[in-house]
């Protein structure tokens, strides 16, 4: 007999997971978005509703929704079974997806898209954060700001449209990480360009007509931002540590050596090194059906980290990147890198700088930009650095190497 039920994309999710839909009939099984989006904890299996109270007022209507849709899949099976037919799980998705999106006006179609989007990342791709909380977080905030639901029509508009109201929203109510208003040029950059990321998928499957999208200028800002030189390394390698200290500072100095981000080299395993060679798939990049394999040569100082844990390699809870920054900060400071640095930012469109010891600007990330920029240094080719680092775009890659004019005066004054 034929079923519909409701279940939880993630049911131990601390955060809203999407609510999908399942129809069994004639041996087959069908798997939908409901484009709704629940907290788990006002989720009940067992019901197959949300729990109602005052806490959650929109929980009643989503359970109307939910009956509503229930009835609308049975009535669209039996539409077809009249006609002797039985749908294979393709074509019955095809027209309930095109059914559920005409229920819903045209800020439920952003939304469902989004879901759907949202739910083919995470079978792509292992790390969504960017786009599943940042991206979510910052749009769901700009309709609260200007009371305006997100439409296709609504980011179409050219004048006084959803992408003045997204840009105003980032550049002075958006919350930065210093607790003030208005975030950084690159980090406005980076949700446009999430953004775009979106829209492009929504074309690309043809679930809307394409249009412009010139008025989403991914904007960057160059910062400068710390790299340490190898004297400083050797310092901090040179330190007698113990405990977590010493193990968070021979992950950052294997970060140094490979050029990884922090999320792949503190879960490197000894089954990654194949003899001088060490091959990792970045997590971040990494994409079914695709390789981003990266072969990276061994380095003596790598070397002497694996022979100093007997052949293996140390790891680290890549969810406590704020523990890591903070203990790596300390060492620095420990190291004697006391050198004054002034960054320099734009913030809710107003420069500010700040003058600081060299080694509070140092956190995880400072490892690959130092690895980049000391090889770069060291004469080795941008395009061959490239391929060690993961970076596919040159303009990327360039914004990686700090090379302060000191530096760049005593290096290349044979050119001059």
């Amino acid at each position: 007999m034929p079923n519909v039920s409701f279940y939880l994309r993630k049911s131990s999710s601390a955060t809203n997971t999407l609510l999908l839909l399942s129809f069994s009939y004639d041996s087959y099984r069908l798997r939908i978005s409901t484009g709704r989006s629940v907290n788990p904890k006002d989720w009940n299996q067992s019901t197959q509703q949300l729990i109602e109270n005052e806490l959650s007022p929109d929980n009643k209507i989503t359970n109307v929704y939910l009956a509503d849709v229930t009835v609308l899949v049975k009535k669209k099976y039996a539409e077809f079974t009249g006609q002797g037919i039985i749908p294979t799980p393709l074509e019955l998705k095809r027209v309930l997806t095109l059914i559920l999106r005409n229920k819903e006006n045209n800020n439920s179609e952003f939304w469902n898209l989004f879901e759907e989007f949202i739910a083919e990342k995470q079978s792509e791709i292992s790390n969504i954060t960017d786009y599943n909380l940042s991206l979510r977080k910052h749009l769901q905030n700009t309709e609260s700001l200007f009371n305006h639901g997100i439409s296709f029509d609504h980011i179409k508009q050219r004048k006084d449209g959803f992408f003045q109201h997204f840009e105003y929203y980032m550049t002075h109510e958006a919350i930065n990480i210093r607790g003030t208003k208005g975030l950084a040029v690159n980090t406005i950059g980076k949700q446009m360009k999430n953004l775009k990321v979106f829209l492009n998928w929504c074309f690309d499957n043809n679930h809307i007509p394409p249009f412009s999208l010139k008025l989403f200028i991914t904007k960057t800002e160059d910062i400068d931002t710390v790299f340490l030189s190898a004297e400083e390394l050797e310092s901090i390698a040179n330190l007698e540590l113990s405990g977590e200290q010493d193990l968070i500072r021979d992950l950052f100095l294997i970060g140094c050596e490979t050029g990884l981000r922090f999320s792949d080299f503190t879960s490197l395993k000894s089954s990654d090194l194949r003899g001088n060679i060490l091959e990792v798939r970045p997590k971040k990049t990494r994409i079914m059906g695709k390789s981003n394999l990266l072969m990276i040569p061994i380095s003596t100082p790598f070397r002497r980290i694996i022979e100093k844990y007997k052949g293996d390699i140390p790891q680290y809870n890549v969810n406590y990147l704020t523990r890591f920054n903070h203990e790596i900060r300390e060492i620095c400071k420990q190291a004697k890198i006391h050198d004054k640095v002034t960054i320099t930012r734009i913030v809710a469109n107003q420069e500010h700088s700040e003058l600081k010891n060299k080694w509070e600007y140092i956190s995880s990330h400072t490892a690959r930009r130092t690895f980049c920029t000391l090889k770069f240094l060291a004469g080795m080719p941008s395009h061959v650095i490239m391929k060690f680092s993961g970076h596919t775009s040159e303009q990327n890659f360039m914004r990686y190497l700090k090379i302060d004019a000191e530096i760049a005066a005593t290096k290349y004054r044979d050119f001059f």
